[in-house]
C-alpha cells in the first residue's frame, strides 16, 4: 500500500477514500508549556506517533470502519432531520447514503495530515479533544456526492485539536465511585507510564538485544500504549462528528445528538447532567468494543498491567479484563489483527481473571533520569531533523514497521522524514 497524489478535480474522491497512505505524514507535535513543535528526537514524540499509528489502525480495521459508519449514519440522519426538511428519508440525503465511503476519506485524510495535535499538563484527563468554534473562513466542504466533491479542499485541522496529556500524575480518583467510597488511588497518565516503561527498557537491557519473551518493562509498554491508542481512538470520534457536520455545510458546527451516548446506547439511566448531553467517543467505543477502556487497580494505584472493559448489563456495571495474550497478538501483527472482534470474544470476567504475572508498582517509583541513556526526554535515534524545529516545520513516518519495531523495543525513535 503505498502513498499516492491525487489530482484536484472532484473526480478523484473516490479514488482517494479506497487509498490509504502508508505510515503519518504531515504530522506536527506541540508542547504549550512553552508553546513550540515538540522535537523527534524527545522519547514523547515517537510514543504519540506511535499511540496515533495505532488508534487508525484500530479505526481502519473491518470491526473500526463498522462501528464509524454506524455512528456516522446517527450522526447524519440527525443532522438532515433538523437542517434538510425535503428529505422524508434521511437515508436517502448523500451525507448518509455515502457514509462508507465518508469513513474511508475521513481516516485516508488523517494519515495524510493529522488533526492539531499537542501536548500539555492537564491531570484530569488522559487526553482532551477541542472541537472548533467556528468553521475555517472561506472554506466550503459541503459534500453533495463524489462526483461534484474537491476532496483535497478539506484538512483535517480544521476539525480541531486533540491534546495528550503530559502531567506525572493525575487527580486522585474514587477506586468504587459507585460505592461513594472515601479511598483514592493517583492515577499515572499514559503518555509519563510509557516515558517510565521506556526508561526502564533503557536500563535493563542497555546494548542488549531484548529477550524472546517480553520483560515486565515491555508487557507494561505494550498495555500502556495500546490503552493511549484506544483513548485517541475515542478523540477521533468527536473529531468525527465534527467532520460529518463541515461535509453537511449546515450553519452550525453541531454537538453530538443526545441520543448518541454509552448511557443511551446502554439504557442506561444518566446519573448527572454530564450523562444527557451526546459522547461520540463514547459511543464509537460501545460500537467497537461493546465497552469501556479502563485500567485496573492495584493497591492503591492505578495497575497499568491489566486494562479492563467496562460493559453494562441490565444497567448494572460488569468489568472483563483484557488478557495480556491478546495485547501481545495485536502488536505481533497489528494491521492484519481485528482488535474489536478479539476484545468481543476473548476478554474474560471479573472472577475468571488470573493474577497479574507482573508488578507495574515497579515501575511506577522510577523517576525519569533513572536511565543514564535517557536526558531530557531524549535517546539515541536514526531521526531526520533540523536545529529548532521552526514553526511550520512537519514530519512524515513512512515506514509503518518502525513504528511496529519501536513498540517491541522503544530505546530508538521513530525514524521520522522532514516534509519541504
Amino acid at each position: 500500500m503505498s502513498v499516492q497524489q491525487f489530482g484536484s478535480g472532484p473526480g478523484s474522491f473516490d479514488l482517494m477514500a479506497e487509498s490509504y497512505p502508508q505510515g503519518l505524514h504531515n504530522l506536527q507535535i506541540k508542547t504549550t508549556n512553552p508553546d513550540q513543535l515538540l522535537d523527534p528526537a524527545d522519547i514523547r514524540f515517537s510514543i504519540v506517533a506511535a499511540a496515533v499509528h495505532y488508534a487508525l489502525v484500530i479505526l481502519e480495521e473491518k470491526g473500526g470502519r463498522a462501528a464509524l459508519t454506524e455512528l456516522g449514519r446517527k450522526i447524519g440522519k440527525d443532522l438532515v432531520l433538523k437542517h434538510n426538511p425535503e428529505y422524508q428519508n434521511p437515508g436517502h440525503h448523500p451525507l448518509v447514503r455515502d457514509m462508507t465511503t465518508l469513513v474511508n476519506y475521513y481516516l485516508v485524510k488523517l494519515r495524510r495530515g493529522f488533526l492539531n495535535l499537542a501536548i500539555q499538563d492537564f491531570p484530569d484527563d488522559y487526553a482532551r479533544y477541542q472541537h472548533p468554534k467556528f468553521r475555517t473562513p472561506g472554506k466550503d466542504y459541503k459534500y453533495l456526492d463524489s462526483g461534484t466533491f474537491d476532496p483535497n479542499q478539506y484538512d483535517p485541522k480544521d476539525c480541531g485539536t486533540l491534546y495528550i496529556d503530559d502531567s506525572k500524575l493525575g487527580q486522585p480518583v474514587h477506586i468504587c465511585p459507585e460505592e461513594d467510597t472515601a479511598d483514592l488511588v493517583l492515577s499515572a497518565q499514559p503518555l509519563y507510564q510509557l516515558v517510565q516503561a521506556q526508561e526502564s527498557i533503557e536500563k535493563e537491557f542497555g546494548s542488549e538485544s531484548p529477550r524472546a519473551e517480553d520483560s515486565d518493562a515491555q508487557r507494561q509498554f505494550k498495555t500502556s500504549m495500546l490503552h493511549l491508542s484506544a483513548v485517541i481512538a475515542h478523540e477521533l470520534g468527536h473529531a468525527f462528528n465534527v467532520f460529518l457536520g463541515l461535509m453537511h455545510g449546515g450553519p452550525e458546527i453541531p454537538n453530538t445528538p443526545t441520543d448518541i451516548s454509552f448511557a443511551a446506547f446502554t439504557g442506561t439511566p444518566p446519573d448527572d447532567d454530564d450523562d444527557k448531553k451526546g459522547e461520540a467517543g463514547e459511543a464509537l467505543e460501545f460500537l467497537l468494543w461493546g465497552g469501556m477502556f479502563e485500567v485496573g487497580l492495584s493497591h492503591g494505584w492505578i495497575d497499568w498491567s491489566r486494562l479492563l472493559l467496562n460493559v453494562r448489563v441490565g444497567g448494572a456495571r460488569k468489568v472483563r479484563y483484557i488478557p495480556d495474550k491478546l495485547i501481545q497478538d495485536f502488536f505481533d501483527a497489528p494491521e492484519d489483527f481485528s482488535l474489536a472482534e478479539a476484545i468481543r470474544r476473548d476478554t474474560v470476567a471479573e472472577d475468571e481473571s488470573p493474577t497479574s504475572s507482573y508488578k507495574s508498582s515497579s515501575l511506577k517509583e522510577s523517576p525519569r533520569e533513572s536511565s543514564p541513556a535517557v536526558k531530557d526526554n531524549k535517546v539515541s535515534s536514526t531521526t531526520v531533523t533540523t536545529p529548532g524545529m521552526q514553526a511550520g516545520t512537519k514530519v512524515s513516518i513512512n515506514d509503518v514497521e518502525a513504528i511496529n519495531a519501536f513498540v517491541k523495543d522503544p530505546r530508538q525513535c521513530i525514524p521520522v522524514m522532514l516534509e519541504h
